[in-house]
C-alpha cells in the first residue's frame, strides 16, 4: 500500500483515513525505520483512534534501541500528554530489547508514579544524559 517513508508518514498522520489504513502505515515505517519514521509513531502515540495508538506503541517497542532516544525526547515536552504517556509505558515495559528494559526500569516506575507529569519528565531528561555521555 505505501511504497515511500512520506507517503506512510502523511498517511498515520491523517485522522480522515480509516484506522486500518493508519495503522499499515505504522507498521510500514517500522519494516523501513528512519528518523522521520520513528518521530512519526512517537506523534502516533498521542492520537485519538486507540488501534493506532497501539500499534505505533508495538512498532516503537518492536526498533528497541533505535527508538528509545526520540522517546526520551518526546517525554521532556511540555506538551505531553496522558495519552503520549501511556504510550511510552507500553513502548518500554514490552520493549523487545532487554537492555532498553532494563535501562527504563527509573523511567517506567516515574510514568507509574502519582505525579507521571514531572517525574516522567526528569527520569526521561536524567537517562537522555546518560546515553549521552
Amino acid at each position: 500500500m505505501y511504497e515511500t517513508h512520506p507517503q506512510a508518514i502523511n498517511a498515520l498522520s491523517d485522522t480522515s483515513l480509516k484506522e486500518l489504513d493508519r495503522e499499515k502505515a505504522a507498521k510500514y515505517l517500522t519494516k523501513h525505520p528512519t528518523a522521520e519514521g520513528i518521530d512519526a509513531l512517537i506523534a502516533a502515540l498521542d492520537t485519538g483512534d486507540y488501534g493506532v495508538r497501539w500499534t505505533a506503541a508495538k512498532s516503537l517497542a518492536s526498533l528497541g534501541q533505535q527508538a528509545l532516544p526520540a522517546l526520551l525526547k518526546a517525554l521532556l515536552s511540555s506538551q505531553q500528554t496522558s495519552r503520549m504517556r501511556e504510550g511510552a509505558h507500553h513502548v518500554l515495559k514490552d520493549n523487545r530489547s532487554y537492555i532498553v528494559r532494563d535501562q527504563t526500569k527509573n523511567l517506567l516506575a516515574a510514568l507509574e508514579s502519582a505525579e507521571p507529569e514531572i517525574a516522567s519528565m526528569e527520569a526521561a531528561s536524567e537517562l537522555l544524559r546518560e546515553l549521552d555521555a
